[in-house]
């Protein structure tokens, strides 16, 4: 059995059973779009990992994939060999919620893993968790505000989520050098996350 022909994974955990058909969303092999993918799972409420080449033999690290808890992934860290099986392993890392990194190929611990073009891989797994910032500015006046959250709330931003944009930006909007707008910024975030300011 070839490493692409694992597509079905049914295993217990130590909280969960669960089986699921790994399967390509989509071809994609930007970042952009890969983390694109993961970041639309964290909004709409599922679990996400990322896997990252982190070592090649042979080529760059740097290729990466999402994948989601039902199973769905894009993007590439092979030339196809192992994504199915980096599916599976990511979805152990969602379930567990412990990091890891495998590696496929020369110098795995895996002896029915062979990468066909004999080189091998290293891919860093880690579970992407959904983080609310506690605070989200953006330079520009008033009336640039008022133009953004029009932009934004065509596309379904809720007003609950552009009011929780501080703009503009700082406890002195009207700084011009590059100084004082640092120092408005850099106090601003400090009051907002000491409770004691915020527009």
């Amino acid at each position: 059995m070839s490493i692409t022909d694992i597509t079905y994974q049914c295993e217990f955990t130590d909280s969960a059973y669960f089986c699921l058909k790994f399967r390509q969303a989509f071809l994609a092999d930007d970042s952009e779009t890969i983390l694109r993918f993961a970041a639309e799972a964290l909004t709409a409420g599922m679990a996400a990992a990322l896997v990252t080449l982190v070592a090649i033999r042979g080529g760059p690290p740097g290729a990466q994939m999402a994948v989601r808890e039902d199973g769905l992934y894009c993007g590439f860290v092979s030339g196809g060999c192992v994504e199915a099986t980096a599916a599976h392993e990511a979805m152990q890392v969602i379930f567990s919620g412990t990091d890891r990194t495998v590696i496929y190929g020369d110098g795995s611990p895996y002896f029915d893993i062979t990468l066909p073009c004999g080189g091998g891989i290293a891919l860093s797994i880690h579970k992407l968790r959904a983080a609310r910032p506690f605070y989200i500015g953006a330079l520009g006046s008033h009336r640039t505000h008022c133009q953004r959250v029009q932009k934004l709330s065509e596309p379904g931003w809720s007003r609950a989520e552009t009011d929780r944009i501080n703009a503009p930006i700082g406890i002195f909007p009207k700084a011009r050098d590059a100084h004082s707008l640092a120092l408005s910024v850099l106090a601003d975030v400090a009051a907002c996350r000491s409770g004691t300011g915020g527009k």
